[in-house]
Order: C-alpha cells, then structure tokens, then sequence
C-alpha cells in the first residue's frame, strides 16, 4: 500500500484533557500565576485556549445536561466530567462544561457543545504535594469510557427515561419534534460507538486517533443524505490507541504524528492538520456534487462547522507555548554529566534545536523496535460516498486521482481537508500588487489555471503564490526515513520531556527510567493517572485518585497496541550513568 503525504490529518484528534483544577478555581488544587507565566501564556491566553470554538459540534448542551449517569439519578455533567479526568473549568460559559469543551453561544438554549484541541491536550500533575498545570500537554483522560457512557445515556434517554428527559429539555416545545432530533443525533452516534469501540479499552491518556477520524469522516459524513449520511461499513474498530503528544513543539516540528505523515513545511499544513482534527472530533461536514464549482466539482462547505478563526487564535497561541520547566531542584553536577551521555547516546535522533521559525526542526522517522499497531491502522481503506470522483485540480496536486470505491482512507481524508482549504481559500482572495516576477516558474502554470476559470489576473497571481507555497501531496511509500521500513514513528524533539509520561508512541513504559532498562525488565502492568514520581521521572507505582491499569505486552506481541518492546538505548548503561541521564532530561 503506498501512502499519500497528508497536509492536515490532525492526530492531534484534539480530543481530551485531565483531572482536577482550573487557575481561577482553588489555588491548593491548581497551577498558581507564575505557573501559568513559565510556559508564556497570561492567564487570559490560557482561558481562550481552554474554550476558543475550532468547530467541533457534539451535542446540544440542553441534552447534555438533561441526561443522566448510569446510576439514572446524577446529571451527567454532575461533577464537569471529572470521573473521566477532564478538569473542572469554573470560567466556562455553560455551566458543567471541563476545559477543552465550549458551548457555541454560551448557556442558551441553542447551544451546541464541542471539544477543543485544549480537551486532548492540557493536564495535572501531582508531584511532591502541589498540583501542577501543564498545557499542550497529553491529557491524562479516558475518552473511550466518555463515549461509551454517552452514547448509553442518549440510549436511555430516548427509552426509559424519556419522560423526564423531555420534561428537562426546553427546546422544542413539540417533544415529537425533539425525539425526531435526538434519534437523529442518536443512530449515528451509536453506529460509531458500536463498531469502533468493540475491543479493550484504551485507558486513562490514551485514544485510537487515526482510526476515529478515518471512522468519523467516512462512516458518518459521506453518504447519501436519505441514510443521514451514515456509510456504516467504513466503521472499523479502533484498535491502535496511542499516546496523546504534547504541543509546545508541534509547529516547529518539521512532521508531525506519530507515524510522521503530516508534513508541515508549508504555510498552509497547521491550517490543515487542525481541520483533520476538527473532522475527527464531531465536526459537521457534509459535502455535496457541485456543478456550479468548476475548481474542484464539490461543494465541501455545504455543511461543514470547521471555524477557520479560531484554529488561526488556536496555532497562533501554540506557537508561544513554552516547555513547562521541572517543578523542583536539578542536580547540575550530575545534569552535566547528564548532557555528555545524551550527545553520545540521543542526539542523533533527539536534536535540540535553539530556532523559533515554524516547521524548523527535524524530526526522524525511524523503526526503533515499538509496537506497529497504527501502521495496521493507516493502509485501511473506505468508500468515499458522495466524494466518489472527487479530486484536487492536477494544477495543483499532479499525484491527486478521482476517489474510486474503495480508497485509502488517508486519501479520501486528504480531499476532504484540501478541499475545504481551497474552497475557502479561493472567493476570498481579493486583487494585490504582486508582481509577476515574483512567481516562479509553477506558481505561473498554476496562475493560468485560475485565470481559465475566469479569475482576473492579479487575483489569480496572489492566489498562485498562497497555493505554491504549500507542498504538493507526493508518494512517500510509507512515510519512513529512508534505509527504514514500517513501523516508523517520529523521534520527537525532547523538550518538556519530563512532563509527558507515560513514554514510547502508544503509552506503554511508566516512567524515563524504565525506558532505559531492556524492554524484557519493564514493567508489564503499571498504573495511570495523575500522582507523580518525580525521582523516576513519570506516573507514580500508586495512583491515588483517578486511575486505570495499563497491560503491555512484550517483544513477542508486536500487534497489541500495548507492546513496551522496543526503544533500547541508553540500556547498558551503568546505573550512574543513567541517573545522570535522568536528571539531565528533567531540565529540558
């Protein structure tokens, strides 16, 4: 199967967060104001990251609050969504609602909820008694026991409990008129739930990203609009639950995912890994045949939610995010120490680039020996539905073929992203000054191409310049630095390291200590949640509040999703030697 460089497929699936406080709330359980300071955002960024709508529309929030925990008593957002290990949000707009989800226009009836990229990507820690903030950090939540519990709450909703139900939902009046809609939310929803979710539960800090955005978008947004858009048979079960990665680096990083097939050297791929995100996480998208778009042949902006502005405030505030520094003392002698082994044993794959320019840093993609899972994941393929022939203009993407049944699945997200990209792009780019000269030689092949669709000249010109600078989809085969074949995943760069746990692509080493003993010593269950172990560096032996128990698998099951083989350096290093290590990773 050969694989297609995607712009934008988003496995940052923005999709979660982590339990305990907010900084407005009580300061014993929250980050305090310098906190906040050492990763350079004021207290104001912070609550515009936590809420900013990116368009993700889940469910109408009268619904959500009317429904009810398994118990058929408690409210379901009775405790913000804590039992999950979302962080209470005391300035939300609507009541109940965690950091990382928003209600579109506050608490009025019409209010939908969605997730933001804040919901997968903020967490506390609980070390040495004080509770510590770490945002853009991979969330300690349990999103696969959050969709099951949901979808089992509407279940009960439209059965048993329906009379209450409908007596706590204001809107509509006509409660036929309301069972209509929810079954109309419900049925795809528990579609989606029932064939995804069918094998072991992901756990606290992990989610099967890539396939829940491949099943979002093909099973529930391309059909015909007589079957509410539903393609069932794309649904497939997500069985390769990863470790949510930690956002300070993700626009400087030169590709991102974890199998490194997002590249970001063009202007436009943070745009486009966001929209593949928001698809992934209950965006509407709903596009249709379209004669009257002679560009592309498809209207991708019949019905889709994605919110342009707020995934520009959202990148834009990535880009200042510093590391969070490590919340106690550092032994230099030993971090000294500690940087010699690292340039002898980690540089080579882990650099440590100074630079601030966007997409500047490199990151290998290389197999180390790790659980390849998620490469079973990325060759599956769907049919593409109501985007069956679609495709990017040649103009623009020479590698782009019209969507036949079946396609990779990849590829049929590809379309979806650069096509609601360019469709927004395109009426909106008015007349410059930009002088020809300027544009090299295919900026000007694909300036005609927009002039012959009636486009005036200079908005062609500034229109080929804005396309041109984004890289054209190219055959990778399979997305791996070369002299390496799959399961490749990406060597991150390491700041901030320390705050990440637990460790390897799909969470399955505890602590940085573990990962430099050979995989055959590490443990094969350990707990996760949010207790601390600040010498070992990563989750705690006890977890004392919210936690489940991670199984692993060794060397001689590579295709669990939960293997801790792999990644064996540093290993025969003498115990000093590795302490030192340790301490020096605490303080980047």
């Amino acid at each position: 199967m050969v694989f297609r460089t995607i712009m934008g497929v988003g496995v940052a699936v923005g999709l979660l967060a982590a339990a305990t406080a907010v900084q407005a709330q009580d300061a014993a359980a929250t980050s305090n104001a310098q906190g906040l300071n050492a990763q350079g955002w004021t207290p104001a960024q912070q609550a515009q990251y936590y809420t900013e709508d990116q368009g993700s529309r889940m469910i109408p929030l009268r619904w959500l609050q009317a429904l009810k925990q398994r118990d058929r008593k408690t409210p379901f957002l009775a405790d913000s969504l804590a039992r999950y290990g979302y962080l209470p949000n005391m300035n939300s707009a609507a009541a109940g609602l965690p950091v990382g989800f928003n209600a579109t226009n506050g608490n009025r009836n019409d209010s939908v909820v969605g997730m933001t990229c804040a919901a997968c990507h903020t967490r506390d820690l609980r070390i040495n008694g004080q509770t510590v903030r770490i945002d853009g950090g991979p969330a300690i939540t349990d999103f696969f026991a959050f969709m099951v519990d949901l979808d089992d709450a509407v279940t009960y909703a439209l059965g048993k409990g329906w009379v209450e139900f409908a007596q706590s939902v204001p809107e509509p009046r006509n409660k036929a008129q309301l069972r209509k809609q929810v079954l109309e939310w419900a049925i795809p929803f528990h579609t989606l739930m029932s064939k995804a979710l069918t094998g072991t539960p992901w756990g606290l800090a992990r989610l099967d990203a890539v396939s829940m955005i491949y099943n979002r978008l093909t099973g529930l947004d391309l059909g015909p609009q007589k079957a509410n858009y539903l393609i069932p048979e794309n649904i497939q079960p997500a069985i390769a639950p990863v470790r949510y990665p930690f956002l300070w680096n993700a626009g400087r990083q030169n590709k991102t995912q974890w199998p490194g097939f997002t590249d970001q050297t063009s202007v436009l791929a943070p745009l486009g890994r966001n929209i593949g995100e928001v698809f992934g996480v209950f965006g509407r998208f709903n596009p249709v045949k379209s004669e009257w778009h002679p560009i592309l042949g498809v209207n991708y902006w019949n019905n889709n939610s994605v919110q342009m502005t707020g995934l520009k405030i959202l990148e834009d505030l990535i880009t200042t995010l510093k590391p969070p520094p490590f919340p106690g003392a550092i032994n230099q002698t030993k971090a000294n120490r500690g940087l010699q082994l690292y340039n002898a044993e980690c540089l080579g794959c882990h650099t440590l680039p100074t630079g601030t320019a966007r997409a500047s840093w490199n990151t290998p993609i290389q197999n180390v020996g790790t659980d390849g899972t998620e490469w079973l994941v990325l060759p599956r393929t769907a049919n593409p539905g109501v985007l069956t022939g679609a495709s990017l203009p040649k103009e623009l993407d020479p590698t782009s073929a019209p969507l036949a049944n079946p396609s990779p699945s990849i590829a049929i997200l590809q379309t979806s992203v650069m096509g609601s990209i360019l469709q927004h792009l395109l009426p909106a780019l008015q007349p410059t000054d930009v002088s020809l000269k300027n544009i090299d030689a295919d900026a000007l092949n694909t300036m005609q191409f927009f002039k012959n669709r009636g486009i005036d000249a200079q908005t062609a010109t500034a229109a080929a310049a804005t396309v041109n600078a984004a890289d054209k989809p190219k055959s990778s085969g399979t997305f791996c630095d070369v002299g390496y074949s799959p399961p490749c995943y990406e060597s991150r760069v390491l700041y901030g390291i320390w705050s990440a746990a637990p460790y390897l692509h799909n969470g399955s080493v505890a602590t940085l200590w573990d990962l430099l003993t050979p995989a055959a010593q590490r443990p094969a269950t350990f707990e996760i949640g949010a207790d601390y172990d600040a010498v070992n560096v990563g989750l705690a032996k006890t977890q004392t509040g919210l936690k489940t128990v991670m199984k692993t698998t060794g060397c001689e099951d590579l295709k669990s999703g939960n293997s801790r083989c792999g990644h064996e350096f540093g290993t025969t290093l003498s115990d000093e030697d590795k302490w030192a290590l340790v301490e020096f990773l605490k303080g980047l």
